[in-house]
């Protein structure tokens, strides 16, 4: 519980500090993102919900606490907290309690799961066989996730009598879509070669209308498969880099106007400066519109873990986190008249 009783007013330049946490942390960053960290400050102490809150990269609410602290304006421990000066601060700033109001029954998707619930005891029963249903990971999403990803692409028109192409898949949402029964085919490129071959067995045992063949990461698609698809699937969250890359190779998949491209990203992991990089190589690569965007729809089993992307020795990173509070925007864009896969295919 947070003292919010008045506390002498403080004079902070939050321009001046965004450009100093910027040159640490190498982003574009203004005023408005030390707001948003400190608005969640004055609702949870816990930092995995803080970065939940405030709504962007973690590595970039650490270094604004790091400098928050170096002002006095914040406390770092196990547990984060804004000072008295820092919330005299806030409150001067005119900053409320950062708080969520997502549906609790659709979690935020807009979307009715109950139709796909039958796909989840076979679902479940193959991730068994694989051995994949063991300790939460990263990568994976939730099983209300991979339905409700199911969901979402048979709402937007893009599973019912499609061929959906599926590039990765740690969460095994190809098995879902294939059994779903919905799409008249679906094909995985898997860059694990044996986990590919893995996954072929028991779609096979399973008799699941579902082809996987390996591919590495920097190979162009067959040729058998350009042109061959209504909807490409990422099924990997990756960073913007990766997902652009992926996106631009599965474009040559897709027939023509009027297909599906849908894939995540998480501000917990990609910061929006990056976002903007990744929608303007798309729109560069091919005519596409973007037609949804839906702010934490996927929800991972767990938080990535921190090394690499926190300050090391970053003492609040190791508190537990309060449940999957590591989610992903689902994102759907469209392609335009004007689409040629054969001129993508030629330079893939």
């Amino acid at each position: 519980m947070h003292d919010h009783s008045p506390a002498p007013q403080a004079h902070v330049d939050l321009d001046a500090l965004a450009r100093r946490i910027a040159a640490r942390a190498g982003l574009p960053i203004a005023a408005a993102d030390i707001e948003r960290v400190m608005a969640a400050l004055l609702s949870a102490s816990n930092f995995w919900e803080v970065v939940a809150l405030a709504d962007r990269p973690a590595g970039q609410v650490a270094e604004t606490l790091i400098h928050l602290a170096a002002e006095e304006l914040a406390q770092v421990g196990e547990a984060v907290a804004l000072t008295p000066a820092g919330t005299a601060l806030g409150w001067q700033r005119g900053l409320v309690p950062r708080k969520r109001f997502r549906c609790p029954h659709c979690a935020g998707r807009g979307l009715a799961l109950e139709v796909f619930r039958r796909v989840q005891p076979r679902w479940e029963r193959v991730r068994a066989a694989l051995g994949e249903d063991g300790a939460p990971t990263a990568e994976r999403l939730s099983p209300d996730a991979v339905l409700g990803l199911v969901a979402f692409l048979a709402d937007r028109g893009d599973l019912m009598g499609k061929a959906v192409l599926v590039l990765g898949d740690p969460s095994l949402v190809s098995v879902a879509l294939a059994l779903s029964g919905f799409p008249r085919r679906v094909v995985l490129l898997e860059e694990d070669p044996g986990r590919a071959q893995a996954l072929a067995d028991v779609a096979g045992r399973q008799r699941m209308a579902l082809e996987v063949r390996g591919l590495a990461g920097d190979e162009p698609l067959p040729t058998d498969l350009r042109g061959a698809f209504s909807t490409l699937v990422l099924g990997r969250n990756g960073g913007a880099e990766e997902n652009a890359h992926q996106v631009q190779r599965g474009l040559a998949g897709l027939r023509g106007p009027g297909c599906g491209v849908v894939y995540g990203l998480a501000t917990a992991r990609v910061p929006l400066p990056r976002w903007a990089d990744l929608e303007r190589q798309l729109l560069e690569r091919a005519p596409l519109a973007l037609t949804d965007l839906l702010r934490d729809a996927l929800e991972y089993e767990r938080h990535p873990e921190p090394a690499g992307a926190l300050p090391p020795d970053f003492a609040p990173a190791h508190a537990s986190s309060p449940g999957a509070w590591y989610r992903a925007a689902l994102l759907r864009w469209e392609t335009l008249p004007g689409f040629d896969p054969t001129v993508l295919s030629a330079v893939n």
